[in-house]
């Protein structure tokens, strides 16, 4: 929501009002008492980043450097963390912890929060460009950023100070667009703009990662519109997204601009395509939905489309007025977040 400045008295009394504001809110004000009651929370900026924690909140990282916490029920806000002159671009709770969040901003830097005492704990910055993405592994000690030059950084959770800087993607100067942990096994993946990944076997207790595949996907030599591919920039192409299938080990789900639009199910030690799903749009995100066998992507055309795991099977959605920027699963609830621009749409789950 995005409201204008201004007031509006209601027209059984002179002495109160409601009163919309540039920051997404809005106010019921009584002149007369001094006192106001906030109606409606909203966002005034580009929605970055969504994500969910292991209790009923939910976080919003805003293009206006607020990161903004919500509850599920009542759907509304509760703290807003506020870092002047710069974007929040990404977030994450730590795991089996709704009171911690971690979020990368425009400036390079990494802030973690605790929502018990409302107040930030730590700043890192591993960065010297924009953030864009951020996970905690599943134990919740280690944190990986990564950034638009295509450097990842692994982060001591506990003290913040950087373990082990990736560099390997950076030759490409291409910004990560997927960071992702395997349920299933010691594994992380790391995917950026220009369709490289590479997939990493972790022991975060002998602090050791080593490289298992490296993946690069062929893409035409012109763009979606026509136009001939410059290599050099990759970042008005169909994003690279991989995520780590929740339902079958060792297989990675992957979709990003290639000769066809397809979903891509590989096995990364069997180093094989073992199924493809076609279709209709370029994917602009992507996540599963595991105990339901879905797949739920966004698109540029405004669909939210639900597909079936294996089958390809899709119903299409519509509820937004721009391209779906996030798609996010909060298993939790059982409901689909997504956003475009600074709207968000709340969808249930009913398989």
């Amino acid at each position: 929501m995005n409201f204008t400045p201004g007031f509006h008295l209601t027209p059984c009394s002179q002495h109160t009002g409601i009163v919309g504001t540039t920051s997404g809110t809005l106010w019921y004000v009584n002149w007369e008492d001094k006192t106001s009651i906030r109606l409606v929370g909203g966002h005034p900026d580009v929605v970055n980043d969504i994500a969910f924690s292991s209790g009923d909140t939910f976080a919003v990282a805003v293009d206006d450097g607020s990161l903004r916490l919500w509850n599920y029920d009542p759907l509304e806000q509760a703290v807003q963390f506020q870092v002047v002159s710069t974007s929040c671009t990404c977030a994450a709770f730590r795991p089996s912890d709704s009171t911690c969040i971690s979020a990368g901003y425009g400036d390079g830097t990494v802030r973690t929060f605790n929502l018990s005492s409302v107040a930030m704990v730590c700043k890192m910055a591993p960065h010297s460009q924009a953030v864009t993405f951020l996970r905690y592994s599943q134990n919740g000690q280690v944190l990986v950023t990564g950034d638009t030059g295509g450097l990842a950084s692994i982060i001591n959770s506990e003290t913040g100070l950087v373990m082990r800087v990736i560099s390997d993607h950076k030759k490409s100067a291409a910004a990560v667009t997927s960071l992702d942990f395997s349920t299933l096994s010691p594994h992380w993946l790391l995917a950026t703009a220009d369709r490289r990944l590479s997939v990493w076997a972790a022991d975060w207790e002998a602090d050791t990662n080593k490289m298992i595949a490296w993946l690069a996907f062929p893409a035409p030599a012109f763009t979606p519109s026509g136009d001939p591919l410059d290599k050099q920039n990759v970042s008005s192409l169909p994003p690279s997204l991989a995520l780590f299938s929740p339902l079958e080990r060792d297989i990675i789900i992957y979709t990003g601009y290639g000769l066809l639009q397809q979903i891509l199910f590989y096995n990364f030690k069997s180093r094989e395509t073992v199924r493809k799903l076609d279709l209709a749009h370029w994917a602009t995100s992507l996540d599963v939905i595991p105990n339901s066998n879905l797949i739920v992507l966004g698109s540029h055309d405004r669909l939210v489309t639900i597909m079936d795991y294996t089958s390809g099977s899709f119903q299409d959605y519509v509820a937004h007025a721009d391209e779906i920027s996030h798609v996010r699963y909060w298993e939790k609830r059982n409901v689909v977040c997504s956003g475009s621009g600074s709207s968000l749409a709340l969808w249930n789950v009913k398989v």
